[in-house]
């Protein structure tokens, strides 16, 4: 994955995405920050694997393949959600029950997450982005 998102990085986003600004930002920011956070975490996955593998060998498992496919199968629905709500709403009703379905169960922590997600996405969405945000929220 981050060899991929590299390639996209230094060829694709320079060929593709021309150099211009948009309220005095480069178009080409976003794609470029979220392609670095890309290879940023895939290199740290790639590390705690090798690190667990080191510490404590043992079988790959499927155990959470379920949970994923079911939360893939919720993206229309998400959709929706984020269409006539908001990306802030969405964020704030959608971030509690997949942290609870991953196994998270410290309250404060899930409420803390999902306000900071929703406040995040309301700053990105109008004062980085300067667009007025989806839905009623």
């Amino acid at each position: 994955m981050a060899a991929l998102a590299a390639i996209v990085l230094f060829f694709v986003v320079p060929a593709g995405i021309h150099n211009r600004m948009v309220s005095g930002m480069s178009v080409a920011f976003f794609p470029k920050m979220l392609l670095v956070l890309i290879i940023v975490f895939s290199l740290l996955l790639v590390g705690r694997c090798v690190y667990q593998a080191r510490s404590a060998p043992q079988e790959p498992g499927l155990e959470n393949i379920g949970i994923d496919l079911i939360l893939l199968a919720t993206l229309p629905i998400s959709y929706l959600v984020i269409r006539y709500l908001g990306i802030s709403a969405f964020a704030l009703l959608g971030t509690p029950p997949v942290m609870v379905t991953y196994g998270e169960r410290r309250w404060w922590l899930i409420g803390v997450t999902a306000v900071a997600l929703a406040v995040s996405a309301r700053l990105v969405t109008v004062y980085i982005l300067q667009r007025p945000p989806l839905g009623i929220w």
